[in-house]
């Protein structure tokens, strides 16, 4: 592992003594919790922000340690290893967003009419051990919050969760699934926000959606919106169009001359591929069958074939074949 992996060397350079004999012992999740109990008392004690993002980086440079060690020695397995990096990265959303709230003055997070929405592998639960976040932030104007400072907490989310610093990299944040990203601010007011995805938002978007899920800031917020534009996402009808509008996601990349590999996300019957066919199924049946709106890809695979929307067995295949592939997406990301 530490010959072929750099990275992986580096940080058993910095964690191997504090971790490595629990992960031998099968105790990574105790140490899991551990470094998450760590991670949120190093923040809750100081109002420093230097202090933060250095507290942000070692939860995630040791967490992602953790993880990836058992995974290779096999105490994981594939879907339950995106699943704990999923929640890594959904921790430190929330302690950041929770930070740079007290530091406004907002002292209730839960009501405070500003949510982040997970889109994407986040969203899903199922993200890699490189992957983007990809993020959607809302807010709802008042009398005490205007957009602007509303706009200036979601730079300050960013800013705190991506940049690169001597401890380390962050994650890179992804805003650019929000409406019209080109022309709008990183931080949308709701309301503009239901206008848009009820009016002229693109089947994509549709998709996107699926995933969807409210992870921090005010989350009743994010899942009353969520449920004002659940006629966009789910449509009543059969829409076979829906086949047709998401047929540039499944068109591959031409193979070079000579190339004697293979692009295991966006190669054909890759990961992007199980991915699409999954929600064009979702979106077709899901309108009318509440079981299929599942935000997470083996749960709806397992829906789909329940409802009969693939043939019995399939389900098992696709789930395997999907995380064979996250497998591979893996071990490529630790080299």
């Amino acid at each position: 592992i530490f010959s072929t992996c750099p990275h992986l060397l580096q940080l058993s350079q910095l964690y191997a003594s504090s971790y490595l004999a629990q992960i031998l012992d099968s105790d990574w999740e105790f140490a899991l919790k551990q470094i998450e109990e760590e991670f949120k008392t190093n923040i809750s004690k100081t109002s420093d922000e230097k202090q933060v993002l250095r507290a942000i980086r070692i939860f995630k440079n040791q967490s992602h340690y953790v993880i990836s060690m058992s995974e290779l020695f096999g105490l994981i397995g594939m879907e339950e290893s995106c699943r704990f990096l999923s929640l890594v990265a959904e921790k430190a959303i929330q302690k950041t967003a929770s930070f740079l709230m007290h530091q406004m003055g907002i002292q209730s997070p839960g009501r405070c009419g500003w949510t982040i929405l997970a889109m994407g592998k986040l969203g899903a639960g199922e993200l890699n051990y490189s992957s983007d976040l990809d993020l959607i932030s809302l807010h709802l104007p008042s009398a005490k919050i205007n957009d602007r400072q509303y706009i200036e907490l979601c730079q300050s989310l960013i800013y705190m969760l991506s940049t690169k610093t001597k401890d380390g990299n962050g994650w890179r944040i992804d805003m650019r699934l929000r409406p019209n990203p080109s022309a709008t601010a990183i931080s949308l007011d709701i309301s503009t926000a239901v206008i848009y995805y009820e009016s002229i938002a693109r089947t994509w978007e549709r998709a996107a959606f699926v995933r969807a899920r409210p992870i921090a800031g005010d989350r009743q917020l994010g899942q009353d919106f969520l449920t004002k534009i659940e006629n966009f996402i789910w449509r009543s009808t059969l829409d076979y169009s829906v086949i047709d509008d998401l047929q540039n996601w499944l068109r591959h990349l031409p193979i070079p001359k000579n190339y004697l590999g293979y692009d295991v996300k966006l190669g054909a019957f890759g990961i992007r591929h199980i991915e699409l066919i999954t929600h064009i199924l979702q979106l077709l049946g899901g309108g009318r069958n509440f079981e299929l709106r599942r935000n997470n890809t083996s749960s709806a695979l397992t829906a789909l074939e329940k409802s009969g929307w693939i043939t019995s067995g399939k389900s098992d295949i696709l789930i395997g074949c999907y995380y064979a592939w996250r497998r591979i997406e893996h071990r490529l990301q630790y080299q």
